[in-house]
Formats: structure tokens, sequence, C-alpha cells
């Protein structure tokens, strides 16, 4: 049975739907996709579908408000502005925060262009391409502001909000003649998250290229004086495994 049919089936006993076409397959792949900070592999985005699926439905139990964001006075966002409470709360960027946006995607870009020698594997062309990044499209995923203020226990959390981005990611569905292999390929596009603490800083990051059929995965962290890379790491087209290719 090869991997299209696996997926059918698991829809159909899942879902209990007879019938599921390529273009829902893709659309449940890419939403897998788009809710992980690192590049999943299509073995990582089945795993996941079918952990998602086995798990029992949570309920919300707390709506997060306006008021439970704007008591975070030292970060630049506005936060005083609708949050929408669906998987997640979050808020969508409007022009004044997508400006906020932009200027980190430019700290983010020099603080790699500095660092551009870690590692002989680098691609030297790496750059969140800041005018590419799809701030709102209704009925795909997009960037917004993630609203995390508090702990599961209460407690004010380490990092209240973080934005997640991305550019307009295209997928492809791919089949051999002998119909034996299926697979999703993202092609150059970017991605990733800024966690910002209650100071209004970045505290950690994490940014993934996709070029072709390589991605790099560069995962930043903090200290008390500066924002730096702390890992970078290289997955190739058909590799399970991601390959570090520089920690610090």
């Amino acid at each position: 049975m090869n991997i299209f049919e696996k997926i059918k089936n698991l829809f159909k006993s899942k879902n209990k739907i007879e019938e599921i076409t390529e273009k829902e397959i893709l659309k449940q792949k890419e939403s897998i996709q788009s809710q992980s900070e690192q590049v999943l592999t299509e073995k990582e985005i089945l795993e996941r579908w079918e952990s998602i699926q086995s798990q029992p439905k949570q309920v919300h139990t707390k709506k997060i408000k306006t008021d439970d964001m704007v008591q975070f006075t030292e970060i630049k966002y506005n936060l005083n502005c609708d949050i929408h409470n669906e998987h997640n709360a979050y808020i969508i960027l409007d022009e004044h925060n997508q400006n906020i946006a932009k200027k980190d995607f430019a700290f983010i870009n020099k603080i790699i262009q500095e660092n551009m020698n870690l590692s002989y594997e680098i691609k030297h062309d790496l750059q969140i391409p800041i005018e590419e990044i799809t701030f709102y499209e209704p009925d795909r995923a997009y960037s917004k502001l993630v609203c995390t203020p508090y702990t599961p226990t209460g407690k004010i959390s380490k990092y209240p909000i973080y934005l997640v981005f991305k550019t307009n990611v295209s997928m492809e569905m791919e089949f051999f003649e002998d119909g034996t292999f299926f697979r999703i390929a993202p092609y150059d596009s970017t991605h990733g998250c800024l966690y910002y603490t209650k100071n209004g800083n970045i505290g950690k990051a994490d940014v993934i290229f996709w070029r072709k059929d390589v991605s790099y995965i560069y995962h930043f962290k903090s200290d008390k004086e500066r924002l730096y890379i702390n890992k970078i790491e290289k997955n190739e087209k058909g590799e399970i495994e991601k390959k570090v290719i520089f920690k610090a």
C-alpha cells in the first residue's frame, strides 16, 4: 500500500468519510505544517496528524481578552485590538503592527548577515524576504500575533506573545509513475516565530528557509546582552534527520 492510500484510509477511519480528494489532503497537510515551528518531513507530518486525531477535543476554559494583553505595556505592538479565539488566541496585524514586525525582520536579517561564516554549508543569500510576508489572506495560513499571556497555572508567561510569520508557501503533490511515492514539497518559502518577553524584547526565535529541496533552520536565543544564533540545522530532500551545521 502506498503512502497516498494510507492517508486516504486514515481519513476514512478517523473522519468516517468515504472519499477524500488530493486537494483536501493537501489542505490538511499544509495546515499541520503551518502550525509547526520546524520544517516537518512527510513522515513527521503524517505521524503528527495521527497524533492530533487520536487526542480528545480540547475545550478552551478561558478566552483571552484585550485586558489580558494591554497589561504588557513594554511590548511595542499595539495590543489594544480585537483578539480572535479559535485554535489559539491571536491578533491580525494591522498596518501599525506590520511595520513593527518588519523592523524586527530587518533586525533578524542583520544578525544572519553578520554571521554568514558560521558554517561553510550556509547559503549566502538567506534573508527573510520582508515584502513577501503574508500578513493576511483569508482561508489560508498567514502571519499573526499569538497571545499567550498566562501559563497553565495562571502565572504570567515568559513569552506572553509571539509572532508567527510566513511567506505564501507553495506546496505540491508529487507521485511517481508507479504510484508508490507521495510527498508535499514546499519550495522557496520562509516562515518562523519570534517570541517576545514581557519587556518587549525578542527572547528567542526560529526561522526556517526552504530553498528548492533544502531547508535551513535558524534557532536564536538571548542572554542579558543580545540575541544570537544558537544553532543552525540543514535538511535535504528525502532526509528524515536534520543535520546540525552550527551550534554555539
